[in-house]
């Protein structure tokens, strides 16, 4: 998941379709905003239907598909910025931990 401003969208959670399989022979790639939603329910229920219409069986099966869609967070809708903070909060407070354990 990505945290990131996605002007034009205003809702907290942005499904992105995305091709490639994320090695370094073939990388995610970005493509446009597919779909928005401020229940993180409905955003996982939504990647899960397009990713079986969008993708056969055999391929996901064998989890080299090529038609992917990722959540990510809007960084500029309110409840968006809102998780942004607070992700940045927990990362400090981890990093700051494994630092003290040095």
């Amino acid at each position: 998941m990505r945290y990131k401003d996605y002007n034009g969208y205003t809702k907290t959670y942005v499904i992105v379709h995305v091709t490639g399989n994320g090695v370094i022979e073939d990388p995610f790639i970005d493509h446009s905003v597919v779909f928005e939603t401020n229940n993180k329910n409905e955003a996982n229920s939504k990647v899960k239907k397009l990713t079986l219409e969008n993708n056969s069986i055999a391929e996901i099966e064998s989890s080299w598909y090529n038609n992917r869609y990722h959540i990510n967070i809007n960084t500029l809708s309110k409840n968006g910025a809102n998780l942004y903070k607070q992700f940045n909060k927990e990362f400090d407070s981890l990093w700051g931990k494994a630092l003290s354990k040095l």
